[in-house]
C-alpha cells in the first residue's frame, strides 16, 4: 500500500517517485492544496476517510502514508 500511495502522491504532484521518496519527511514536498487533492485521491482509492482534525498531523508525506495505512487496517 505504501508504494501505491507514493505513486498517487507523485502523480498529483507531477514528480518522479524517487523525488517523492527522497522528500517523505519534508513538509515542503507539497502545499496545502496538493495535500487535500492527494487526500481525496487516497480516500477514493482505498475507501477510507480522513477527518478534518487529522490534517495538522499529516504535514509530511511519511505521516500521511502512515495514517492512511493505519486507517485502511481498521
Amino acid at each position: 500500500m505504501r508504494e501505491e500511495i507514493i505513486k498517487i502522491i507523485a502523480e498529483v504532484l507531477k514528480k518522479d517517485v524517487s523525488v517523492i521518496e527522497a522528500g517523505l519527511d519534508d513538509a515542503n514536498t507539497w502545499d496545502s492544496l496538493n495535500r487535500v487533492e492527494i487526500m481525496f485521491a487516497v480516500e477514493d482509492e482505498y475507501g477510507i476517510t480522513f477527518e478534518e482534525d487529522e490534517l495538522p498531523e499529516i504535514n509530511t508525506p511519511a505521516k500521511f502514508i502512515a495514517l492512511a495505512i493505519k486507517k485502511a487496517e481498521e
